[in-house]
């Protein structure tokens, strides 16, 4: 399903918890390479993904980011669900399409996202919030030596990390017109 028939941007709603994102709000782009994403996957249980759909959104808000960071460290902050908005293809525009559903009319200010009316249809499955038997997680004690789920990152990821050294690292190599034209 294209995502240009939406009536509203799947980039203008946060992957993690399906607000709005206004042009007067926070957003980042979604990135492997970023603390959040690792923190998702510490915290959720599962990585960010659909990131290659286009009906998938491709940002996270500044308050999910901020807090899912937070966690990480150590702090008392927390996303206040356990389970985040889930998201799926959507089937048709008319009652199953969670960008279209969302009347983003009345968005005025940022706080005011949370009065907006967040649709839970089978395409985008609303968070849902801590409680006894979904309590909120305890972040890793030491990163480096975790390698619990390790085993669960892909080689993609790996692949990832190993270029951003070689983009790091001292001796870094600027092409010259000659190879760039070849």
């Amino acid at each position: 399903m294209a995502s240009r028939q939406c009536k509203n941007s799947p980039d203008s709603f946060c992957y993690v918890c399906g607000y709005y994102v206004g042009d007067k709000h926070v957003s980042n782009k979604i990135s492997k390479e970023a603390k959040y994403w690792e923190a998702y996957r510490l915290y959720i249980g599962m990585s960010i993904g659909d990131q290659e759909n286009a009906w998938a959104s491709h940002v996270i808000c500044g308050s999910c980011r901020s807090n899912l960071e937070a966690w990480l460290r150590g702090s008392a902050r927390v996303i206040p669900f356990a389970i985040p908005r889930v998201w799926r293809e959507p089937q048709n525009h008319h009652d199953d399409c969670y960008f279209g559903m969302v009347n983003i009319a009345k968005y005025r200010k940022v706080k005011g996202r949370r009065a907006l009316t967040y649709p839970s249809i089978p395409s985008s499955i609303a968070p849902v919030p801590h409680s006894e038997t979904l309590p909120v997680p305890k972040p890793p004690a030491n990163l480096e030596f975790n390698t619990e789920c390790e085993d669960s990152i892909s080689s993609e990821t790996s692949d990832a990390e190993e270029e951003y050294l070689q983009l790091t690292s001292a001796d870094r190599h600027y092409p010259s017109k000659r190879e760039l034209d070849t």
